[in-house]
């Protein structure tokens, strides 16, 4: 029994994965990723460097 229950919540996550997956090509997005954040989370620290960098040359 529990067996079944957990294969009917990894085919609905899975399921769900693939729905989702699908609206963002249709719309010509991708998700995310935790690269993405990880990027994002430092991204004004090194433009604030660059530009400091662009000052002194």
């Amino acid at each position: 029994m529990l067996s079944s229950n957990l294969n009917q919540k990894i085919l609905k996550t899975l399921w769900n994965s693939i729905v989702l997956n699908k609206q963002f090509l249709r719309n010509g997005q991708r998700q995310t990723n935790i690269l993405d954040d990880y990027a994002n989370l430092y991204r004004p620290e090194v433009e604030s460097e660059l530009e400091y960098l662009a000052v002194q040359t």
